[in-house]
């Protein structure tokens, strides 16, 4: 079991947590961890290109010039593909992204993703992070009292911030993110200079994760 130090919103020790080494502990591998972030940027990718087909072309139904006789080639419709105004063939289609990575696999990387964070020294465990009202000043001095500086993923439990307090707080905050547990992604954590979790969120992982 991995031990972890145990940090309260005043930014004061309380103890040290036992977490699972397949959350905490996971063996670093780049390639997984950079597969992974691929399959969250295809994801994210908005295939929005769309042309007509012949069918949702609407265009006049006379033949165009007659059969024979012109020494042209014979043409019944202009809303072929070759001409102006015609239809598109084999163009782009809406089409929703599919996940091509299978779960043990992004959820092995997301591990050794957050592993890497807590051997780097830039993982925090809180106690809870619980706020009484909706107030940025509350949260950028929890964020002070932790030392945490830059790009900071804050991640709570599944039924914490029910009040979204927390989230309502820290939204403004520049280079804050603020994710409910297991709702966050490798872009997350590689993009945070620093990671902070509840307790709460950490049992979350293990039950969803490990």
């Amino acid at each position: 079991m991995a031990e972890i130090a145990l940090y309260n919103i005043d930014g004061e020790k309380v103890g040290e947590v036992a977490a699972s080494d397949a959350l905490l502990d996971a063996p670093a591998n780049e390639a997984l961890v950079h597969q992974a972030l691929v399959d969250v940027d295809r994801a994210c990718r908005l295939y929005a290109g769309k042309t007509k087909t012949h069918s949702e072309v609407t265009g006049t139904t006379a033949k165009w010039f007659r059969q024979k006789g012109t020494g042209r080639a014979r043409h019944g419709s202009r809303e072929a593909a070759q001409f102006v105004g015609g239809y598109k063939a084999h163009g782009p289609k809406p089409r929703p992204a599919k996940a091509r990575m299978p779960k043990r696999m992004r959820r092995a990387a997301m591990c050794g993703a957050l592993s890497g964070k807590r051997r780097q020294g830039r993982l925090t465990l809180l106690d809870e992070f619980v706020l009484d009202e909706i107030s940025t000043a509350d949260f950028v001095q929890v964020m002070d009292n932790l030392e945490a500086t830059g790009r900071v993923l804050v991640v709570v439990g599944p039924t914490e911030d029910a009040g979204r307090a927390v989230y309502l707080s820290g939204r403004n905050v520049r280079g804050v993110t603020v994710r409910r547990a297991p709702h966050l992604s490798v872009r997350d954590l590689l993009g945070a200079d620093r990671v902070i979790l509840t307790r709460a969120s950490v049992g979350t992982l293990e039950e969803t994760w490990c």
